[in-house]
């Protein structure tokens, strides 16, 4: 690991937007309740989107220590390594969760869930369907008339960029598949299970021997899924500053 990523060190690189903490608070003042539920939604939107960040980088941070004296009774190298993998894991959800709320802050102040047909005001039994029809594509559909041009480009700019393509990867993969495996613990299989397509009577061993197709490679299925702590590390770090 480089020496950028240690304890101390990535508590300083992370800086928190403290400007949206608070935003409710803030914004609940007599002289701008033209629309109660936006300004009380939108702020809300931006304190979840405040409190997924803090998520998100105690856990990265967190993967930056060099022992874990209180969760392991021993730190081998190995343990620890395992404890670094289950806290990068996390911090990978959490950093991609983010987009997601920025999209939502934007999908409410804006009002584009009423462009969209979903709905005309928000009101408590439409709030999940509001939310839940805020995407990335609809945002940048319907937004175009609405949104300012340069903040919907930050947003492509942020959705397109190689780090947080890596992270939303990684997501799914954790989401829909299982944990990243990380290439510093070396859980390689000592054997590949294939399933090789026959000819009528043939083995599977003459059917692989003479070239014939390969319908299932137990390790090729686990491709994408072993990654390194320092890939990770970086385009959670890069990501975050962006």
């Amino acid at each position: 690991m480089s020496d950028k990523f240690t304890y101390d060190n990535i508590w300083r690189e992370l800086e928190l937007p403290e400007f949206i903490n608070g935003t409710l608070e803030k914004n609940l003042s007599p002289a701008r309740l033209t629309d109660l539920s936006m300004i009380v939604e939108t702020s809300r939107r931006l304190q979840d989107l405040y409190h997924t960040i803090v998520n998100a980088r105690f856990n990265f941070a967190i993967s930056c220590a060099d022992q874990y004296p209180h969760l392991l009774a021993e730190n081998t190298e190995r343990n620890v390594l395992k404890v670094k993998s289950l806290f990068l894991n996390n911090a990978v959800i959490w950093y991609n969760n983010t987009f997601d709320h920025i999209l939502q802050v934007i999908w409410v102040y804006y009002g584009l869930f009423i462009n969209k047909g979903v709905a005309k005001k928000i009101t408590t039994d439409r709030l999940d369907q509001i939310m839940s029809s805020c995407k990335y594509d609809s945002l940048m559909s319907v937004g175009k008339d609405v949104v300012p041009l340069s903040l919907l480009n930050n947003v492509k700019t942020i959705y397109e960029s190689e780090c947080y393509r890596k992270i939303r990867n990684w997501s799914n993969i954790i989401k829909h598949r299982s944990c990243l495996e990380f290439a510093e613990l070396d859980k390689r299989e000592v054997a590949a299970y294939v399933s090789v397509k026959c000819k009528e009577g043939q083995s599977v061993w003459d059917a692989f021997r003479a070239g014939g197709q390969v319908e299932y490679n137990s390790i090729k299925a686990k491709e994408g899924r072993t990654v390194s702590i320092q890939d990770v590390s970086q385009n959670l770090l890069t990501y975050h500053k962006e």
